[in-house]
């Protein structure tokens, strides 16, 4: 299938969800997971959504089989029983996005049209919620480290889906379900950093990926990352990168 650009993975009774998706520029292509097993060294796409219904399981398998032979598409994985364990593991294995179903249209749509941007304007080889070298890795080593408890790894991941957004220590320490002195103690000690900062240098990390582009302001992304004012985003992004974000961007050029 090289000409395909979306390959939809979904038992019959789910397929007929994604045909609206035709819509879309591009091919689609829809199988089952039955075939996509069968076809899985031939399965070239941009981008690949796995609906594994209620088989978690066999979804996550499918998952880690189509990272490690195709590593730079990104997957979005969409499932019937979600739960905190799954989505932790669905990251873990590479998916770049995970819903509960159902899911509206318009937020698949747009999920699917950001992620073709973004292939198109980056060369990463990718793995879960790469927005530039530096925060794939940050991100994948803290995925990868088993001995973070799921409480923590479950505010991480929160954190980096919501950088746009005004994040507390308060707001955090409530979605662990624990004292602010409490959280930001225990999540220093199992990631090395404060809570606070850690937000920070994901912040710094994705605007450094839209920094490399060229549709975006530096007011814009200053916003994007979740910086009310512009001052403090440039203040912080020296502080962090030893430059500001205009000398940055003359660099990739």
């Amino acid at each position: 299938m090289p000409d395909s650009t979306i390959v939809v993975i979904a038992d019959s009774i789910n397929q007929n969800s994604y045909r609206f998706l035709k819509k879309l520029e591009g091919n689609l292509k829809i199988i089952s997971s039955f075939q996509a097993a069968k076809l899985i060294k031939d399965l070239f796409a941009d981008i690949i959504l796995i609906d594994c219904g209620y088989k978690n399981k066999a979804g996550l398998s499918l998952l880690k089989d189509i990272k490690r032979l195709q590593p730079k598409t990104p997957v979005v994985f969409l499932t019937d029983a979600s739960s905190e364990e799954l989505a932790i593991a669905a990251f873990r294995a590479g998916a770049r996005e995970y819903f509960k179903k159902p899911v509206h249209v318009s937020k698949l749509v747009d999920t699917i049209k950001g992620l073709k941007k973004l292939k198109r304007n980056s060369k990463e080889a990718r793995l879960p919620f790469s927005i530039g070298e530096e925060h794939s890795s940050e991100f994948e080593a803290v995925l990868k480290n088993e001995n973070i408890p799921p409480r923590f790894l479950e505010v991480f991941i929160y954190a980096n889906e919501h950088l746009e957004e005004e994040l507390t220590l308060s707001d955090l320490a409530n979605l662990a379900n624990m004292s602010k002195h409490h959280f930001s103690r225990n999540y220093r000690k199992h990631l090395g950093v404060s809570p606070m900062k850690h937000v920070n240098i994901l912040r710094i990390n994705r605007s450094k990926e839209l920094l490399s582009r060229k549709d975006f302001y530096i007011t814009e992304i200053a916003f994007l990352v979740g910086y009310n004012d512009l001052n403090r985003f440039i203040r912080n992004f020296k502080k962090l990168t030893g430059q500001t974000p205009s000398e940055f961007r003359k660099k990739q050029k």
